[in-house]
């Protein structure tokens, strides 16, 4: 909820509307806090909250911004959904996937001689993409709620089974909407 109070200040009458101002801003946050108090703001309370100079002050966990004469109070949101986020940056076997809730990025075909890969997507056990990708390229694919995955193939090691280094980047998504990922051994048959 945002919550934004305008004050305007202009000349040695500014300073008292600014006072009544901020002691309705103060009525208003105590009425909200469940307090009901209604003594009026001194002079140097007020000259803290309300200056001449274009600043940005903290007022009770709230951004409190003055720019041209003009006092805005936002309240700061906790929102989970983020930009982007790298769900994993580790190490895949050829033949092995990486689940993500209903998806699995399955690693089909590693070549440490070329330094490329190859993908398939599996959504609920069906083939939604394909892609083959060299070191330092990436793919992106769509996932659940019009956000986006994306890889990135940071290299190709040889041993046994070869090994991919890959990072998983999730865009426009709820961090907290994964509630499955990590290493499948097998790929998505053993989701």
């Amino acid at each position: 909820m945002i919550l934004l109070v305008a004050v305007l200040v202009s000349g040695c009458a500014g300073n008292d509307e600014a006072t009544s101002g901020v002691d309705q801003v103060t009525q208003d946050q105590n009425s909200m806090n469940g307090t009901n108090t209604t003594e009026p703001q001194n002079q140097s309370n007020l000259t803290g909250l309300v200056n001449e100079s274009n600043t940005t002050e903290s007022l009770n966990g709230s951004n409190l911004t003055e720019s041209m004469g003009e006092v805005e109070i936002e309240n700061e949101s906790n929102d989970t959904k983020i930009d982007r986020f790298e769900l994993y940056n580790g190490s895949v076997s050829d033949g092995d996937g990486y689940q993500i809730n209903d998806y699995v990025l399955d690693i089909t075909n590693a070549i440490p001689d070329t330094g490329t890969a190859s993908f398939e997507v599996y959504n609920n056990g069906t083939k939604v993409d394909s892609f083959i990708i060299n070191e330092g390229e990436h793919y992106a694919f769509n996932f659940e709620d019009a956000s986006t995955i994306e890889v990135a193939l940071m290299s190709v090691k040889s041993g046994v089974f070869p090994v991919v280094q890959i990072s998983i980047i999730v865009t426009d998504y709820d961090r907290n909407g994964i509630y499955k990922s990590g290493v499948i051994d097998g790929g998505h048959e053993y989701a």
